[in-house]
């Protein structure tokens, strides 16, 4: 019996002894303002898949997340806050992000919910569109006129093309009939006339359809295909800065294996002139008249002949690597495989950078 007690007093001991100890890192290690009961979150965050990016001025970037809403850095990536539930963005499938040419303060955010939009440069959010899947947002180049590609579902191939006149505040359908059976990753509107809208259609991430080029000279209303004599599936769209009346394509070879092929129309996608056979997303630059990069996320590898970014000066009359692989920070990660990603992810933003 003696022993017996012996031990449970022992025992009580070291048990007391584990319990303040317990307690006191318990105590010691709560971040000031945590309420007991409550988790703080440490990290940054995880995210899921980042669907799409969208620099804005003075170093402000949004990354889209299909799992935590947005996350937002006010200096070209170095540091980043998360827009969640409790500022306002109560999606937390955030698909694509623009911010308004004219105010800056002002971004719309394409979610599965519909579109949020911030007055405050990203900080907060509330909902302006109600429902639909959003893949794309184009704003005009004065910010008053808005459009937005917003699908039936996540996964529906059926696409309307809304309009907002008002920066965004409120939304109509503008569309009379998208063509069936298309997906819609990419709007652009022309930097001369906001009733001009282009819209590249293609194979996304939940859903596809014909990868094309369809256009709009009545503000969305109707739409005729202005893709039929290029050469293979359209990879991208984007007007020339420097020169705002013409229009570039990319589109795939047919050969998977084959680079692809860069074009140029002067009449608003009537007709198109090829310029070289490079392929992948478009990157031209207001800083840089007349001259035309591609680069293609998709074959980043150092053994691809197609790897880095390629460029023409003299409307493709000949065309250099002006950059590779070799020479990019792949961050955290030692695989080639990080710097791959879907062509529609890639963003152009200010001082001549390139996001994807």
């Amino acid at each position: 019996m003696t022993n017996r007690r012996a031990m449970r007093s022992v025992l009580c001991m070291v048990l007391v002894f584990v319990c303040s100890g317990v307690w006191a890192q318990r105590t010691a290690t709560r971040p000031a303002g945590a309420m007991p009961g409550r988790w703080v979150r440490t990290n940054p965050g995880g995210g899921g898949w980042f669907e799409r990016i969208a620099p804005g001025p003075g170093g402000a970037v949004i990354a889209c997340s299909d799992l935590s809403g947005v996350y937002r850095s006010l200096d070209g990536g170095w540091s980043w806050d998360c827009a969640g539930p409790a500022r306002g963005l109560t999606a937390t499938h955030a698909a694509c992000a623009a911010f308004d040419p004219a105010d800056p303060a002002v971004v719309h955010v394409g979610t599965d919910e519909g579109i949020f939009r911030s007055t405050d440069g990203g900080r907060t959010y509330a909902q302006t569109l109600g429902d639909g899947y959003v893949e794309s947002i184009a704003p005009a180049a004065d910010g008053q006129t808005v459009y937005a590609a917003v699908h039936t579902a996540w996964n529906a191939a059926e696409a309307h093309v809304y309009v907002s006149t008002d920066r965004g505040e409120t939304w109509s359908r503008a569309d009379t009939g998208f063509p069936p059976g298309r997906r819609i990753l990419k709007l652009l509107v022309s930097p001369t006339d906001a009733s001009a809208v282009f819209a590249l259609t293609g194979e996304g991430r939940f859903a596809g359809g014909p990868a094309e080029i369809h256009a709009s000279t009545d503000g969305g209303v109707t739409w005729h295909r202005v893709s039929d004599t290029l050469a293979g599936p359209v990879a991208d769209i984007a007007f020339d800065p420097a020169a705002p009346g013409v229009l570039y394509a990319t589109a795939d070879d047919p050969d998977p294996d084959l680079p692809g092929f860069v074009y140029r129309s002067d009449d608003g996608g009537a007709s198109w002139v090829l310029l070289g056979n490079h392929g992948g997303a478009l990157w031209l630059r207001a800083a840089a008249p007349g001259v035309v990069r591609v680069f293609d996320p998709r074959w980043q590898f150092p053994w691809d002949d197609r790897r880095g970014v390629w460029e023409t000066a003299d409307g493709g009359q000949s065309w250099s690597r002006a950059a590779d692989i070799g020479s990019w920070d792949t961050g955290w990660s030692t695989v080639y495989y990080v710097l791959t990603s879907s062509v529609h992810s890639v963003a152009v933003g200010g001082a001549g950078r390139l996001w994807w």
